[in-house]
């Protein structure tokens, strides 16, 4: 009985946001980033850049390693991981929306929120960024208490750098890591390019996917002209 209506950014076109049916399970906060490994070949030797954002290395025989010790080979293989620390810098931003699924996509939040600003928002690696991360926690929670409102938000915009760069501390009791959503709610990832529009008015949009073409000339030997 209610609607929450928001932009959100898709895969690219080498990267499609996959048609899928699930049910959203649970909400994290200030969430880690385990980099694909088709990105993360490519951070290797680019330390500075790593260090900016909160990246480390992690090796599964010597733990937690500096940007300087990543390796092509071993993160091709398989045996090193980058992962970026959670915060305002993280590309998942500060929410994270999981549900099961076989391609390793989930709805979340993005450290680059002027993408929403762009008519053509077909960028993710298969992701789907949306818009209003907040507004769609609360938007999930089936008890509406203020409290936790309050302690996501102050979670979502907290430091997490001040304690170990300034010496500042923040409130723990404040922190929410992980929500459950209960129930779990259905969701449905799906595509078209036209589609009802504000006062109900059927609305064009860009294939940017192609996917009319394929459907059309499958339909085309069935189609009596």
């Amino acid at each position: 009985d209610s609607v929450l209506r928001m932009c959100v950014c898709c895969g690219a076109k080498k990267t499609k946001t996959p048609m899928l049916s699930s049910m959203l399970m649970r909400m994290d906060f200030n969430p880690q980033w385990i980099v694909p490994k088709s990105i993360a070949v490519g951070y290797v030797g680019k330390t500075g850049y790593m260090h900016s954002q909160g990246m480390f290395v992690f090796d599964k025989k010597l733990g937690k390693l500096p940007p300087e010790e990543a390796s092509y080979t071993k993160i091709s293989n398989g045996e090193q991981y980058i992962i970026q620390s959670g915060g305002a810098k993280n590309s998942l931003g500060r929410i994270i929306f999981r549900f099961e699924n076989n391609f390793s996509v989930f709805l979340h939040d993005t450290s680059a929120p002027w993408h929403f600003q762009s008519s053509m928002r077909a960028i993710s690696h298969g992701c789907v960024r949306v818009e209003k991360p907040y507004e769609l926690a609360l938007f999930m929670l089936h008890d509406k208490d203020k409290d936790l409102a309050e302690k996501i938000k102050y979670t979502i915009t907290m430091n997490l750098d001040a304690e170990k760069d300034k010496g500042e501390s923040y409130d723990r009791s404040k922190i929410v890591h992980n929500i459950k959503i209960e129930p779990d709610i259905p969701l449905f990832i799906t595509y078209y390019t036209m589609y009802y529009g504000a006062g109900g008015h059927l609305v064009s949009y860009e294939d940017v996917y192609g996917y009319d073409d394929v459907t059309i000339e499958s339909l085309y030997p069935y189609i009596k002209l």
